[in-house]
C-alpha cells in the first residue's frame, strides 16, 4: 500500500488530495484500488497522515 496524491482543479484552483492505494493484479495486468480517501492535502497535518496510515493497517 502506498499514498497516491491526486489533483483536482476546481474553480481556478488546483486541489490535491490523498488516497491510500493497493496494487493488485487483474488478468495479467496492475492495477490500483483505492482503499481510503484521507482528504484535502492542504488540510492535513503530516502527523495526522501517518496516523491516519497506520490505523488502516
Amino acid at each position: 500500500m502506498f499514498v497516491k496524491r491526486t489533483s483536482v482543479r476546481s474553480g481556478g484552483r488546483q486541489l490535491t488530495y490523498l488516497q491510500l492505494v493497493e496494487s493488485y493484479r487483474d488478468g495479467g495486468r496492475v492495477r490500483q484500488r483505492v482503499v481510503a480517501k484521507l482528504g484535502r492535502e492542504d488540510q492535513l497535518d503530516p502527523g495526522d497522515i501517518d496516523r491516519l496510515v497506520r490505523s488502516l493497517a
